[in-house]
């Protein structure tokens, strides 16, 4: 732990007692206080009790004084020569039981005295109140003496209530005064104690700061130090940054803008063209014969070629232009505010720069051409892709062409349609191997004519490609050609042959050789050409468990002879694994029938355009015929393709054709029920036997 961690640690260490101290001194605190605050309320509670309980007695006496007062005044109210009838004479005074009750339960010796004085007045009062005598006046002096005992004996009493009160509430104020006191007395009690313990902590962190004071000086030292370091670290950091900014937007070879860069300014000429409603054009670059010097003297010299032809493209664009380059050997640059003629004219001086150009690398002179592709940007829809596709469609023809020229791209060029189809084609093939809506098919290869031992159905496996929205597929026509052209062909391939034959494997583990189908799949040229694909194949032939013979790869005849030795190589080591071949499309080449000895074939498969124009062209019939027969001769079986009628039919069996495939039997069906109808008996087979 470093010093300064240590110096915390022993801080907090030291403070954490004194914060539990400060927190139970406050809860103590709040206890007390609440203590106190429960017994004021009892005791104020019992005394406003008793104070309730004096007012109440006092009100008695009063209202029992005032009963008094208002019989003496119908006592002595009488002329003196009244006269009354019998049962007639003073009036009865007035109840005095409450009264009484509340003074016999009263202990103290004065209130006993007056209850007995209120007893004997009432006493004398009750004697007199029936006196009837008219004049009497000894009777009326015995009332008057009575009642003045009376009202003097309620007005002592009346008095000794009040007295009551007043103590009471002279009580009531002492336990408050003594409350208050003690409430004060305790809390300044917990202060003075935390004032204590804030002492105690405050004189144990100066010890530790104390002991820690040669560290924060050190401490101090080093800071200073690093404030030193500061301003260099951070211009590293400034420079550190500019670098990896400029990284991020230029090639590191050339010193150019990349791609990244190139496609972020397109984005803002294009914003400003459609703002501005100008125009504005992109060049597309692709050297010529630059292959031809990185395979001769090495990737050295095609990386110093690439660093003065940018310096050469430099001297030859507009200042304001962007010169980027966009990978390998091609080269992007957006004229700004530039139509398509000045931007030929323009493309025109840097393709006479380029091919003038000289390279010297180690005693060797070199030069290349360049291929520039042109593009008008307009204030249209058009997105950035679209403008670089258009580019690098017309760069493309411009290689085609002949290499070493310019050409500009305009929406009636067929080759340039053509082209950019192509490029669709190739994203739409790419987002249907991401998203699984590549689908099989296959179509039966039937026999030409019932046979004894009862030759079972074949069938070719096709490749088919869904739209996103699931309702229309497209057949290889549609994306075949794109494929083959931009290299995903051999993706394809494997695609197929795996899931081809788990699905083979699946329907026909437990059927009888004799019984079970061939299963014919189309191998490009491409996968031909790989010379990883043998040892691939073998894999999935292991894995998936195909068995010997379920297995035919059809190779077509330009794929064959445009490689012969490889061809065979291929074939050979394959069909030790099992694997049977037939030749595709035979008779397209035109080519000798002698390579064909050369190589391990099992089927034959006719071209389908002599096979489709037999009805009307005796030369087509010919061809046919000359095919199947040196078939036959070389112990192959012949598969005649595009039987699309009934007179198709009838003229290939009479040429004597093993198979056929065609509409005639039945249309590509996807793979599960195209296999079902090469076991099942359905109508292929119903028409064969007919």
């Amino acid at each position: 732990m470093s010093s300064a961690g240590r110096r915390k640690a022993v801080n907090t260490q030291a403070k954490r007692p004194v914060m539990l101290g400060f927190a139970a001194l406050l809860g103590l605190l709040v206890a007390g206080q609440l203590a106190f605050g429960l017994q004021a309320h009892q005791a104020f509670h019992d005394l406003q009790l008793r104070l309730e309980r004096i007012f109440s007695d006092h009100q008695v006496v009063e209202n029992w004084r005032h009963g008094l007062d208002a019989w003496a005044v119908r006592a002595f109210a009488q002329p003196p020569d009244a006269r009354h009838g019998p049962g007639e004479g003073v009036p009865e005074p007035p109840s005095v039981v409450g009264l009484l009750a509340l003074l016999e339960g009263d202990t103290d010796p004065r209130m006993q005295q007056l209850l007995r004085t209120l007893r004997s007045g009432l006493g004398a009062l009750e004697a007199s109140a029936g006196d009837t005598r008219p004049g009497d006046p000894e009777a009326s002096q015995r009332r008057r003496r009575a009642l003045e005992a009376l009202e003097q004996a309620l007005e002592i009493l009346a008095r000794r209530y009040e007295d009551r009160y007043h103590a009471v509430s002279a009580q009531g104020d002492l336990i408050y005064h003594d409350l208050l006191l003690r409430q004060f007395l305790f809390g300044g009690v917990v202060l003075l104690v935390g004032a204590f313990i804030g002492w105690r902590a405050t004189r144990r962190i100066e010890a530790v700061e104390r002991s820690y004071a040669g560290e924060i000086r050190r401490r101090r030292a080093i800071e200073k130090e690093l404030d030193g370091h500061r301003d260099h670290l951070e211009e590293l950091v400034n420079q550190r940054t500019m670098e990896l900014t400029y990284q991020a937007s230029h090639d590191a070879l050339t010193g150019l803008f990349n791609r990244y860069e190139f496609e972020r300014r397109l984005e803002l000429t294009l914003s400003l063209c459609h703002t501005a409603r100008c125009v504005s054009s992109v060049l597309y670059l692709d050297l010529d014969q630059f292959k031809i010097i990185n395979d001769t003297c090495g990737h050295m010299a095609g990386d110093e070629l690439l660093r003065q032809l940018a310096h050469v493209l430099e001297k030859h664009v507009r200042r304001g232009d962007t010169l980027a380059r966009l990978g390998g050997d091609e080269f992007g640059i957006i004229l700004d505010g530039c139509d398509l003629d000045q931007a030929r004219a323009i493309a025109e001086t840097i393709k006479e720069a380029v091919s003038s150009y000289r390279f010297a690398w180690h005693g060797g002179v070199y030069s290349v051409g360049v291929s520039i592709g042109v593009s008008a940007v307009m204030p249209d829809e058009l997105s950035r892709a679209e403008v670089l596709n258009r580019a690098d469609s017309a760069c493309y023809l411009a290689k085609e062409e002949g290499r070493n020229r310019v050409r500009v791209f305009t929406e009636s060029d067929q080759a340039v349609e053509r082209r950019r189809r192509e490029v669709r084609w190739i994203n739409r093939v790419r987002s249907a191997m991401q998203d699984a809506r590549l689908e099989l098919y296959g179509q039966p290869i039937v026999p030409a004519r019932p046979s004894p031992e009862g030759r079972p159905l074949h069938c070719e496996v096709l490749l088919r490609i869904r739209e996103p929205g699931g309702e229309r597929v497209f057949s290889p026509a549609d994306f075949i050609p794109a494929a083959e052209r931009y290299g995903l062909m051999e993706d394809l391939d494997r695609w197929v042959l795996e899931h081809a034959a788990r699905e083979y494997v699946a329907r026909f583990s437990g059927v009888e050789a004799e019984q079970r189908p061939i299963m014919f799949v189309n191998i490009s040229a491409q996968s031909l050409s790989d010379h990883d694909f043998t040892a691939w194949m073998e894999e999935r032939l292991r894995r998936h468990g195909v068995p010997r013979g379920g297995l035919c790869l059809e190779i077509t005849e330009t794929a064959a002879i445009s490689n012969l030795s490889r061809v065979i190589q291929l074939m050979s080591a394959l069909h030790e694994q099992g694997v049977l071949f037939a030749l595709d499309d035979f008779g397209s080449g035109l080519t000798s029938f002698a390579y064909l000895r050369s190589m391990p074939l099992e089927f034959l498969k006719i071209e389908g355009e002599f096979v489709r124009d037999m009805d009307h062209d005796e030369v087509n019939i010919a061809l046919v015929k000359a095919i199947n027969d040196v078939g036959h001769v070389m112990g192959l079986k012949t598969i005649a393709e595009f039987v699309e009628s009934e007179r198709l039919l009838r003229m290939v069996r009479d040429l004597g054709v093993d198979y056929c495939q065609g509409y005639v039997f039945a249309r590509p069906l996807p793979l599960a029920e195209a296999f079902a109808r090469c076991t099942g008996s359905d109508v292929c087979v119903n028409r064969i036997r007919a």
